[in-house]
């Protein structure tokens, strides 16, 4: 869970500087490098929506699609042993390892709230986006067929050239 105090806590933790300084670039560009670039890029919240407002400078600038994706997890409550919050962290679970098979170097997910992945999709259209969004559902089916109880709901948003969102679609 996401509250406004614990996350100006963490954006002040990593404004920290490192406190010496450094007139060598080699230096300065191994420790910013990172070693095992595969994949999407998983990070905390407040990185996320840093990355985010950066990439809406972007879009600012240029004509390259961008899109948001909301994935949501919907698990019915049933009369079962099973409690229905872990049911959830289990379908949460599946959901992260299926996103880390499906997106690319260059993606940036994080987890939004409980039963949420929010999802940036740099130079990826609308049409490519709901092929990513579909890709996904179909994998996670694929791969965790213990879930097919789980509905993920899908909300995919454009980001304008001016850098705001400018259509919404749900699946």
């Amino acid at each position: 869970r996401h509250t406004p105090i614990l996350d100006k806590v963490y954006e002040e933790l990593l404004t920290r500087t490192k406190g010496q300084d450094s007139y060598n670039m080699s230096e300065v560009k191994k420790d910013i490098t990172e070693e095992n670039q595969e994949g999407v890029f998983f990070c905390g919240y407040p990185i996320f929506r840093g990355i985010y407002q950066l990439e809406v400078r972007k879009c600012s600038r240029n004509k390259i699609p961008e899109n948001l994706l909301l994935l949501t997890i919907v698990v019915k409550k049933l009369d079962t042993s099973e409690g229905h919050g872990y049911r959830v962290k289990r379908a949460m679970e599946a959901l992260k390892q299926t996103l880390k098979k499906c997106l690319r170097l260059g993606d940036v997910a994080s987890q939004y709230s409980d039963t949420q992945y929010v999802i940036l999709l740099p130079t990826c259209t609308d049409e490519l986006a709901y092929l990513v969004a579909n890709r996904i559902i179909s994998t996670f089916y694929k791969d965790y067929p213990a879930q097919k109880k789980v509905k993920i709901k899908i909300n995919i948003e454009s980001l304008s050239q001016h850098g705001s969102i400018v259509e919404e679609s749900e699946s």
